[in-house]
């Protein structure tokens, strides 16, 4: 069995790379290379700060006879899909025969979690496999071909994804939402994040110009054979493929002890004591000043689209213990180094107190101010002395041990839903390690 993979070949302007593969694996048919098993959808470093949109890459899996030239076969179809009026669309094109080997792995195991460099992996892989197009986007390539190694030894997930004829192309799309809530409440759990949680909209259909009518995601393959049969919608679909995917992994996370350990653009999980009081800032965003084991200090940021994480953030007080998950991003003159928040674990609660006026022995109502060094006074006539006052504590809104996270309409494609791990759908997450 061979392996095709690529990457890049979209823009934000439309396009889209698991289409560009799905006409690929038309195209090394009709040439007499049979595809074999499902396509692989690999999403990589989604702090990568030049990335399209989601920063995903595709492998292909075929089998071909001699008399089939892979190479020309995929170069010529790819013409047909790369964004040529979009600059920065740089494809990487890779083709392996037999299966990938090991050095794939650890470049996919990088690629997911820091920033690397097409020359870098160019000379990593050598001759191994053979680079058809090495632009930026072989990074994303080598990476799926390591994917593609260790899948079956690794926590995987599913989507299946319906395209649009190209004349609706960057018109709204048609799917009827009636039908999505109906699938919805007879596949999920096994399928998830299809409504968002907090006012029931749909999120199966993506907000960009590209080939993408909607894409359903589960935790195995076979339930979504049925999605093109119950969702209804008002223009054809053109194509239906199921891929299997790291999705909903967590795979991109890493776990530190301090932030001299851990890499800017990287997605980190690390322990914190919270040392300031939050902070909202304009647009609708939270900020807190936390500090690591050694003291060093970092910001974490939730911002508007993940509430009610904001609320979480803005619910925090200094001496709380917290596990953060989400992006390192780096210091800049105007802003201290940040870790813009995924998930939040409650790990301890401070106790935190108010002093307040006493309460009424007689009818236990909160007893005013008599005046300036009076005392205190009741309206059933009781009174207290000016240094009755009580420390009260106050109920916090936060539960030591709970994972908040972002919700669906937020989610990044990669984090894992706190809730299918309650569920036992998939395994444990780094928060709760």
């Amino acid at each position: 069995m061979d392996w095709v993979a690529l990457d890049d070949t979209d823009s934000p302007a439309g396009g889209c790379t698991t289409h560009a593969a799905v006409l690929l694996r038309a195209e090394l048919a009709e040439a007499g290379a049979e595809p074999v098993g499902r396509p692989l959808l690999v999403r990589l470093n989604p702090n990568v700060p030049f990335k399209t949109r989601g920063n995903a890459a595709v492998a292909l899996p075929v089998e071909a006879p001699w008399s089939v030239d892979i190479e020309a076969v995929v170069l010529r179809a790819l013409k047909k899909v790369v964004r040529k009026s979009y600059p920065e669309t740089r494809p990487g094109l890779v083709v392996c025969e037999g299966e990938p080997p090991r050095v794939c792995e650890s470049v996919y195991k990088e690629a997911v979690r820091r920033i690397l460099t097409p020359r870098r992996v160019r000379e990593s892989v050598d001759d191994d496999v053979n680079v058809v197009l090495g632009g930026r986007g072989v990074v994303g390539a080598i990476a799926a071909l390591g994917f593609a190694r260790i899948r079956k030894n690794h926590e995987v997930t599913f989507e299946g994804i319906a395209y649009r004829a190209e004349k609706y192309w960057g018109t709204e799309r048609r799917v009827e939402e009636n039908s999505v809530r109906k699938f919805d409440r007879r596949t999920f759990p096994v399928t998830f994040d299809n409504l968002d949680g907090r006012n029931g909209d749909v999120l199966i259909t993506p907000n960009t110009p590209c080939p993408v009518l909607y894409g359903v995601r589960s935790v195995e393959p076979n339930v979504l054979k049925i999605a093109p049969k119950m969702i209804e919608t008002r223009e054809p679909v053109v194509k239906y493929e199921i891929f299997e995917s790291n999705q909903a992994t967590d795979a991109h996370l890493v776990r530190v002890d301090r932030l001299a350990e851990a890499e800017d653009y990287s997605n980190i999980v690390l322990d914190l004591t919270v040392v300031e009081e939050p902070r909202r800032i304009p647009g609708g965003h939270v900020v807190v000043g936390c500090e690591d084991e050694d003291g060093a200090m970092v910001d974490i940021a939730a911002f508007r689209p993940t509430r009610p994480l904001t609320e979480v953030v803005a619910a925090l007080h200094p001496g709380d213990e917290i596990r953060v998950a989400g992006a390192l991003r780096p210091e800049t003159p105007k802003h201290p180094r940040t870790v813009n928040v995924e998930k939040l674990r409650v790990l301890r609660l401070e106790r935190v107190e108010e002093v307040r006026n006493p309460v009424c022995g007689r009818c236990r109502r909160s007893m005013k101010s008599a005046g300036r060094r009076k005392g205190f006074k009741c309206g059933c006539g009781e009174r207290a002395p000016e240094d009755s006052k009580v420390k009260v504590e106050v109920p916090r809104e936060l539960v030591e041990g709970v994972t908040y996270e972002a919700p669906p309409v937020a989610r990044r494609h990669l984090s894992k839903p706190e809730y299918l791990v309650k569920l036992g759908l998939l395994e444990p997450s780094p928060m709760s390690r």
